[in-house]
């Protein structure tokens, strides 16, 4: 594992200043660990990784404290195979990337009676999940041909790829369409597959035990999108091998997503398509459907209604391929992208004078609403598939349900000022069951910023009805929650103003020495100003300690 010899192309010790080889720093187990992850995203590991866990990286003797649940020794020989096998290696004279073909058979043996892959396996499966560039929607601007030549592959690029398919009559005009070009995105995914190519080879190799560990919805949804690497580059056949292996991946997994389900067969169809197989089509898009199950009846049908399936690629980033498939089908979007459409809409309702801004809020909600019953039906069926787990699956999508309710209590937030009282009921109803969905949710930093969130919102809600008492009980929760990272110190300081607005209201002197500590967290103004927090708007603080929150 000598980095001179081509399995690294920089010194460790240039990587990260933790990253240095005397033994006071890091065992010999846990520098072979990072240096595995290392070849991933060096920058991404520096900040994620090492200076929150940088207290468990002491390593005494044989024992050793780390991410994962493995001894020294087995730390060592996970490592090993890895780097041995190469996940990548880099030509030292072009710096090209390449794999070798096969794992050495004495690694397999190592991968199919010891169990000590699969961790690392699934921190791999999440970092490239994480690195995969994504096609995103630039308004207002087209990519020239210079841009155009930059992200050529392999096979037709993508200029050609999209002009291809409106030639066919199969997109709108390609003015439309070139908006969704990302610079390099070809290239960028193209350094990336290989990692996929290599996790897969080695997924096929593992014991039936450790499938059941590595078998995740992250895995196969790494795999849908090298399926759809290989369809734009008209590899109809890579395409299908792909999408052949999610599916085998995502029946092999312990708690089982119909929604994610669906969403593969709906890849399928679009590769069916491409491969002048729409009878084929239409058996996916059939089985997509039936994932889906009875609740898209009513619901599906309104969306599809509403015309928002037709809008919503042009706002959220997800790739054209849902308008390749025969018209007259119900095809759904992504859950996620669903959501991200209804924050779309949600922040285009700013003035209650816009025509439109009843609407905005309607369709935002359809698109939370749709998107919030189908995760708490999936909770619900994997609570019941998990049922004998200590760690349920079901646990990790509470934090999913709880931002959906957020979502819903923020829309009827808004309607509640020219819809009447009503809605502020039901705002306060999905603020309460977020709230509880987080709570419920495994502990980590999306879960903890979801309830300090939440919390504030609730405080809000009851400054609004004068309940004072329970608004500073809020208040007080979510200030324990933000005051343990100084990321949080905007959200601070529109809590402690949000308390000297409610000592202001309720004639306590201390309103104003408040108000000036808000401002003196984020050091925007100085102690001897006068204002008083009546004075001033949410908005007008919010501009002056500068944060900007949905």
């Amino acid at each position: 594992m000598n980095y001179k010899q081509g399995e690294m192309d920089y010194a460790p010790e240039e990587m990260s200043p933790f990253l240095a080889t005397h033994k006071e720093t890091l065992s010999r187990e846990a520098l072979s660990t990072l240096r595995v992850m290392a070849f991933l995203d060096p920058k991404h590991l520096h900040q994620v990784l090492f200076e929150p866990l940088r207290q468990l990286f002491a390593a005494k003797d044989e024992d050793l404290v780390f991410k994962f649940p493995m001894t020294a020794a087995a730390h060592t020989e996970a490592c090993a195979e890895l780097v041995e096998a190469s996940l990548i290696q880099r030509n030292e004279e072009d710096k090209a990337l390449t794999m070798r073909p096969e794992i050495q058979t004495s690694v397999l043996a190592d991968t199919h009676t010891n169990g000590l892959i699969s961790p690392l396996f699934n921190a791999i499966v999440k970092t490239l999940t994480v690195l995969w560039p994504q096609m995103i929607f630039v308004p207002d601007r087209t990519v020239n041909q210079e841009e155009f030549t930059t992200a050529t592959a392999s096979g037709t690029d993508y200029e050609n790829y999209l002009t291809k398919r409106h030639s066919e009559g199969r997109m709108p005009p390609l003015q439309g369409y070139v908006q969704y070009a990302r610079v390099n995105v070809w290239g960028q995914r193209d350094e990336l597959v290989p990692h996929i190519a290599r996790l897969e080879h080695i997924f096929y190799h593992l014991n039936e035990h450790m499938i059941k560990v590595c078998a995740t919805i992250t895995f196969a949804q790494l795999l849908v999108e090298a399926s759809w690497y290989y369809m734009e580059r008209s590899r109809y056949y890579d395409a299908e091998v792909k999408i052949q292996a999610a599916l085998g991946v995502h029946e092999l997994m312990w708690g089982k997503s119909r929604a994610h389900h669906a969403s593969i067969y709906r890849v399928h169809a679009a590769i069916a398509i491409e491969r002048g197989k729409p009878d084929e089509a239409a058996q996916y898009v059939d089985r997509q459907m039936e994932q889906l199950g009875l609740r898209w009846t009513v619901q599906g049908e309104e969306l599809k209604q509403s015309g928002l399936l037709d809008r919503a690629p042009d706002a959220v980033p997800i790739s054209p391929w849902g308008l390749d498939v025969p018209s007259g089908n119900l095809v759904v979007l992504p859950f996620r992208s669903i959501c991200s459409f209804g924050w779309h809409l949600y922040l285009n309702a700013q003035d209650e004078k816009d025509p439109k801004y009843a609407q905005y809020l309607y369709e935002a909600e359809l698109c939370f609403s749709t998107a919030l019953k189908d995760s708490i039906s999936a909770h619900d069926q994997m609570g019941q598939m998990n049922s004998r787990r200590v760690l349920s699956t079901s646990d990790i999508e509470l934090d999913v349900i709880g931002e959906r309710s957020y979502a819903l209590g923020n829309v009827a937030n808004k309607q509640a000022s020219f819809l009447g009282k009503a809605h502020l009921n039901e705002s306060l109803e999905h603020y309460e069951n977020a709230l509880r969905y987080f709570q419920g949710a495994i502990p980590d930093s999306y879960s903890s910023a979801g309830i300090a969130k939440t919390h504030y919102k609730l405080a809000i809600h009851f400054m609004r009805s004068q309940n004072y008492e329970r608004a500073t009980h809020h208040i007080d929760e979510a200030m324990q929650l933000y005051a343990s990272n100084p990321a949080y110190n905007p959200h601070l300081a529109r809590l402690m103003f949000q308390r000297s607005r409610i000592q202001t209201l309720t004639g306590d002197s201390s309103a104003k020495s408040t108000l000036h500590r808000a401002f003196a967290i984020r050091g925007r103004i100085g102690a001897n100003d006068d204002r008083f927090a009546e004075e001033l708007s949410e908005a007008d603080f919010d501009a002056l300690v500068g944060i900007w929150e949905r």
